[in-house]
């Protein structure tokens, strides 16, 4: 009952989300392939813009009646709900026509009528009144006397027919105009060039030529003008306004006047439209003509150039319209397929709660489907992703204090045996963590290999060595054959991934082999083709041959799978893929399996990319004594500047700790405390107050935090002024290359990657605090306070103190409070900054500077010392002469000398 319940619902559900408006299909056949049907054409694809429900298809027969029967008849097999139609010829096509119309299939003739009234509609020109109106001009033009020659189309089609019956109508009112000759070019210029020179060979006084499409008028035009006659006028019918078409010749005086035979495919299209949607429309619709001549080729050319760009520009427009519906639709059924997947959870969980039997058939379903939607995959390896990344951080609280009590002397040895236990699980975890993470990695692209040269032997038995203890408490005996001399195979590879693909297949033979089995690792070097096979062949039950050819596929798990991810041996496989390798499985059941490698001993020669050198540069952590720089005390009697000496008796750098974790904060505070003082903070916006309160030495922030996250923090930091000069360190467990260089782009000076050991994180930040203290040293020399070259941001920081000192030298009132002002920063700020950059106060750099400008000065020989003293704002000169003193070790008066 629940089951029809479901059902119905989600059958009522697609029934309203699936309804959309009918799309028809018109076909187009046409009889030929030229100027005034591409015309026509081009007509009704534009007039379908306005449409979005018409789906069109256009077909042309090139003047060949079987090729368009057979085309029409597709056609109707394909289901058309409409035909366009130009018979090429009336009587040939008739019976095709008349199919299609007894099929139901709405038939409108375009520009010729089949020799049957059944037919929708037709829309088109009266032919015959056509050579009528080219009848009347001729006989005007000449005066009523002359000799013409007929050009006429395609023997027996209707347009030809009525053509020259509407022409002879009208030259019957002039008995003095004789058509002297007549022929057929079947609508080809170059056959309407033959006969022409056939006609001009035979008589050499015709005034006129009427030929009945543009097109042989051109070829008459190339015959007359091969044999040098200039005198003969031409008339046309069509009128295209296209490059080397009919109205083009009229404007260059080749044509004397082309008849217009409109196209009116937009016309065409709306008929069809109304006939589709049952609308009124009239069954036979006749389209004007009129004469293009010398007077208005000129502005119908401009015209039509007019709106060939407008079509241009409405081509363009539809394009982009479909585009955006293509992206609506697109948009409109993921919503759709998203609400069908909320419903179908609400619709599950509600019955799950009462039927348990109901909850395991529908989770069975969904499982199946699960296993067969690309889409699902690519979310179960996102969500393990994801917990993987959470995982590190426990992991670090595990991990970091295992160490450091692995690292206690006083342990007994059976509390450093169960500390080693944890220890050793814990990377093993890890290594299963980095495992789905790579394999993600693999997924998207995005996983390098980092190649090196390093002996094979030595990395097999390290790898069994991790097995050893499991394989002697099975009783599993291990054989290995190996080459002699271990230099012997020396592979060019990248070592951790090699490593993992080999501890996978030997993992995989330990654990399908039973208590007392065997195992065997065979080693074997092909000089000739420069490779190397290792093969691991277990004693175990095998594996079922349907299981067999899936066996590095992801997430596969055999019918006799015990534990495992399913990830395992695909991970293998595309490592060895990416060095070009390969990896095969070969079993029997009951008779164990041998999975085998083959690796090329070589590889190209790797170039290291800037996300490597990134990487490898945050990594290079050598752990360096700093050394404390104790501050100088000095004594200033001026009155107008502040003794700052009691800010400078700290003797221990602070650090700051940016975490929502707060046992995290906790284990790095035991780990950092016994050497720097540390602050706290739980968030990017709090670490922003701390640090503009307190000016910290270092910051250690995480990235994933609730208000504001490690990122930002680290930007802001990094654009204030206060803070700019402040290292910082991402603490975090997502380990992407594209993450690390976001974190380097936000300005971060280290990046450590979850989980960590205390050592690495020690050695990091005392690195980081030794580059500080070596740009300080730069910073901070007497020699360099005037001449340093000013680039870096914090730099430019000390260029603008110095140059705001210097501007003031000679204003003994000026001091710490006013520097503060005129750089943003309060006193206490401006302090902890200059003091972290330059190892000096605000006020020795005030004095400094004053002093070296007043040795200046008194070098030059031209001011006396009490001049000097205060022109660079000292009131005092015997203070004056107390401090140069001290700072030179001479007296100014020998200076002066």
């Amino acid at each position: 009952m629940y089951k029809h319940v479901i059902y119905i619902v989600l059958y009522l559900f697609l029934l309203g989300g699936c309804r959309q408006k009918k799309t028809f299909f018109i076909a187009v056949s046409q009889c030929s392939e030229d100027s005034w049907r591409t015309k026509m054409n081009s007509e009704i694809k534009r007039e379908a813009y306005l449409y979005d429900n018409v789906r069109l298809k256009f077909a042309s027969a090139k003047d060949d009646n079987a090729v368009q029967i057979q085309q029409i008849e597709q056609f109707i097999d394909e289901g058309a709900d409409l035909l366009i139609v130009s018979p090429n010829e009336a009587k040939a096509l008739t019976p095709v026509i008349n199919k299609a119309y007894d099929k139901g299939v709405h038939v409108v003739l375009v520009d010729r009528k089949s020799a049957s009234d059944k037919y929708t509609a037709f829309i088109g020109a009266d032919n015959v009144a056509i050579g009528r109106a080219v009848g009347q001009y001729v006989g005007k033009r000449l005066q009523g006397k002359g000799k013409v020659f007929q050009v006429q189309g395609l023997e027996g089609s209707s347009p030809a027919v009525e053509r020259d019956r509407g022409f002879r109508q009208a030259l019957q009112q002039y008995p003095d105009i004789e058509i002297v000759a007549d022929t057929y070019a079947d609508w080809f210029a170059h056959k309407a060039k033959a006969k022409s020179e056939e006609c001009f060979g035979k008589m050499n006084d015709i005034d006129l030529v009427f030929a009945q499409c543009d097109r042989m008028g051109l070829g008459v035009y190339q015959a007359m003008q091969e044999r040098g006659l200039k005198d003969i006028k031409i008339v046309g019918i069509d009128a295209l306004p296209t490059p080397g078409e009919g109205i083009e010749a009229v404007a260059e005086g080749h044509f004397l006047a082309t008849f217009i035979y409109p196209t009116h495919g937009d016309e065409v299209l709306q008929l069809a439209m109304k006939i589709l949607e049952g609308k009124p429309f009239q069954r036979e619709t006749i389209l004007e003509t009129g004469v293009v001549d010398h007077e208005n080729a000129t502005i119908m050319l401009q015209q039509s150039n007019e709106l060939m760009r407008l079509d241009a520009k409405m081509e363009g427009l539809s394009n982009r319209i479909d585009t955006s519906l293509a992206q609506y639709n697109n948009q409109k059924i993921i919503l759709l397929l998203f609400i069908l997947l909320v419903a179908i959870l609400i619709i599950s969980a509600f019955f799950l709660l009462r039927a348990y039997f109901a909850k395991v058939r529908l989770n069975d379903r969904l499982e199946e489907k699960n296993r067969e939607i690309e889409e699902v995959t690519q979310a179960k390896l996102v969500f393990f992703t994801n917990v993987s990344h959470e995982l590190r951080t426990p992991l670090t609280l595990i991990a970091a204090p295992i160490e450091q009590l692995l690292q206690d002397t006083r342990l007994q040895t059976q509390h450093q045996q169960l500390l080693s236990m944890a220890h050793r699980n814990v990377n093993t975890l890890l290594k299963l963590i980095n495992q789905l993470l790579d394999f993600r990695k693999v997924e998207n692209g995005k996983m390098t290999i980092n190649l090196s040269s390093f002996p094979l032997i030595p990395l097999i038995h390290t790898v069994v060595a991790e097995f050893a203890t499991t394989m002697a408490q099975r009783h599993i005996t291990l054989s290995l054959h190996l080459d002699n001399d271990e230099m012997s195979v020396n592979l060019v590879a990248d070592r951790e991934k090699i490593e993992r693909v080999l501890a996978n297949i030997i993992s995989n033979a330990v654990k399908y082999t039973p208590n007392g089995g065997k195992i065997e690792i065979e080693l074997t070097h092909d000089k000739e083709e420069n490779c190397c096979t290792i093969c691991v062949k277990d004693s175990g039950q095998g594996i079922a041959e349907k299981d067999l050819p899936h066996v590095f596929e992801r997430f596969y798990q055999s019918t006799n799978s015990k534990t495992g991810t399913g990830i395992g041996l695909a991970l293998s496989k595309n490592y060895i893929d990416m060095h070009g390798g390969q990896i095969t499985a070969e079993s029997k059941v009951g008779e164990g399996a041998t999975f085998t490698v083959i690796l090329p001993l070589q590889q190209a020669t790797p170039t290291a990319s800037p996300t490597e050198l990134i990487t490898a540069q945050s990594h290079a952590n050598v752990p360096v004594d700093v050394k404390q720089t104790t501050p100088k005390t000095v004594e200033d009697e001026n009155k107008h500047l502040v003794n700052l000496e009691e800010e400078e008796s700290e003797t221990r750098r602070t650090l700051l700790v940016v975490d929502d974790n707060e046992d995290v904060c906790q284990l790095i505070k035991t780990i950092l405390s016994p050497h720097y003082t540390i602050l706290l903070a739980k968030d990017g916006r709090q670490g922003l107050q701390e640090c503009g309160k307190y000016i910290p030495d270092l910051v250690i922030s995480d990235v994933m935090m609730p208000v504001m996250d490690g990122m930002e923090f680290c930007r802001q930091l990094k654009t204030q002024t206060a803070t700019s000069h402040i290292p910082v360190i991402l603490l975090t467990a997502r380990t992407m290359e594209e993450q690390r260089i976001e974190a380097y782009e936000h300005g971060a000076d280290g990046y450590l990657t979850k989980p960590f050991t205390p050592s690495l994180l020690e050695a990091r930040v005392s690195n980081l605090l030794d580059n500080r203290h070596r740009l300080k040293q730069v910073f901070g020399s007497k020699d360099q306070l005037e001449d340093e070259n000013i680039s870096h941001p914090d730099k430019e920081f000390i260029a603008k103190i110095r140059s705001e000192i210097q501007r003031n030298i000679d204003d003994a009132d000026f001091n710490v409070e006013r520097l503060g002002e005129s750089v943003g920063l309060s006193r206490v700020q401006l302090y902890r900054k200059v003091k972290a950059l330059t190892g000096y106060s605000p006020v020795e750099l005030i004095r400094i500077t004053r002093l070296n400008q007043a040795h200046k000065l008194l070098a030059n020989g031209q001011l006396t010392i009490s001049e000097v003293a205060y022109q660079v704002g000292f009131t005092s000169p015997s203070y004056f002469t107390k401090c140069f003193k001290e700072q030179f070790g001479t007296s100014p008066n020998e200076v002066k000398r």
